[in-house]
């Protein structure tokens, strides 16, 4: 069984911007480690692990609160990363996979696919890795194999849930497989990139461009959800659900449920960019440009934190 604690989901195209100074109903930010970009904020059963955009380095927290910056011996430039099964897997630029059991015990496996690897899961079985159109399959994440199968549009994300693989892409689409090795290609009621997928156990919610939210209790029949921020100009990019609360982030947008079905707006500064969102030491933990995170007991409170 490959267990453990991860997120999977798009892999952030970040940017690197001037640090954006703000503070809106209690909301507040702390810097990482050189103002890089999160692109990955996972945690491996002691620690969270925040993976830095800047392909050198990585930062380690034992309560989501205190970070320190620790250096891996080989260069890594990850856009998704995995720790399941005793073992990091990070998904990078070029089609570079690494893998270890710990950082300072992490190995280029698998480099040079020529294109970025955009997300990376893992199931009861295996593990799949995919590009924006390629998909690899790995039964022990080290030895990996590119599958003779290409999705019609391109892919964002990346999870396994409920017995099977889903991929979320361009125009509502979603790649789905109960194996990881034969895949199928299937039409949501919407014309969303879809960007992150979660899961409570029960049912699976999709978000995306457009402020597009949907859940299914099936994986199959998928249904919009209301309320939240929508338009053109929103982009959701990452949800989870943790302690009985889905929270949702994206550009200088932030939305939660109870249900996964109806969102309540969290007003922040809308020039926060956020990508990642995580629960650990009992507080959720979103992340964005310039590392940084914010932090919340409930998805609704949020609180500053100070940095080492």
């Amino acid at each position: 069984m490959k267990s453990g604690s991860f997120l999977t989901n798009f892999a952030a195209r970040s940017l690197r911007l001037p640090l954006l100074m703000a503070a809106l109903l209690g909301l507040t930010k702390m810097a990482l480690a050189d103002s890089w970009a999160v692109t990955s904020l996972l945690c491996d059963g002691s620690q969270d692990v925040a993976v830095l955009n800047n392909g050198a380095s990585f930062s380690l927290s034992p309560d989501g609160t205190n970070w320190t910056e620790v250096t891996p011996p080989i260069a890594v430039s990850a856009l998704a990363a995995l720790y399941a099964n005793g073992q990091f897997i990070l998904a990078g630029s070029s089609g570079g996979l690494i893998s270890g059991p710990s950082i300072p015990e992490l190995s280029v496996i698998n480099p040079g696919l020529g294109a970025d690897l955009v997300d990376v899961a893992g199931g009861p079985t295996n593990y799949v890795a995919v590009t924006s159109r390629l998909v690899l399959v790995s039964d022990d994440g080290l030895t990996w194999r590119r599958l003779p199968i290409f999705p019609s549009r391109d892919m964002y994300c990346l999870r396994y849930s409920h017995g099977r693989y889903f991929a979320g892409c361009q125009i509502g689409v979603v790649f789905s497989s109960s194996n990881g090795v034969d895949w199928v290609e299937s039409s949501l009621p919407t014309t969303a990139t879809l960007r992150s997928i979660a899961t409570d156990g029960n049912m699976e919610v999709l978000v995306g461009s457009f402020g597009a939210t949907l859940y299914s209790t099936d994986g199959t029949s998928w249904q919009s959800g209301t309320g939240g921020w929508t338009g053109g100009d929103i982009t959701y990019n990452d949800v989870i659900w943790a302690n009985g609360t889905w929270v949702c982030v994206g550009n200088g947008r932030l939305i939660t449920s109870t249900n996964g079905i109806n969102w309540q707006i969290r007003h922040i500064d809308t020039s926060w960019y956020l990508n990642r969102v995580t629960f650990a030491g009992n507080k959720f933990i979103a992340v964005g440009l310039n590392g940084f995170i914010l932090t919340s007991p409930d998805g609704a409170a949020w609180t500053q934190q100070t940095s080492t």
